[in-house]
């Protein structure tokens, strides 16, 4: 009896709860700021002309610091939005 009871308490909590939690979604663009459908965010294409060790990127990490670290074959780069950083392997 307890199994049952306990079995339908929580059928019936999660029948009133999951309608909230799948509820549809609206646009992204919308909830951000500053963006919209017709304003999406800009990319930015980093080459070696801006100084990577070669066009090759194997990973790319975005620290707790704000900083992208891309990871090549020649080296390891980190870039902070305006200048390059690189660690050449010894």
């Amino acid at each position: 009896m307890g199994i049952s009871v306990r079995f339908s308490t929580l059928l019936a909590f999660l029948l009133l709860i999951l309608p909230y939690q799948t509820s549809s979604q609206t646009n992204i663009y919308k909830e951000q700021k500053g963006y919209s459908q017709f304003n999406p965010p800009v990319f930015e294409n980093i080459t070696v002309k801006d100084g990577l060790p070669e066009n090759n990127v194997t990973c790319i990490l975005h620290d707790y610091l704000g900083y992208l670290w891309f990871g090549t074959q020649n080296g390891l780069v980190k870039y902070d939005g305006y200048s390059m950083k690189v660690f050449l392997p010894e």
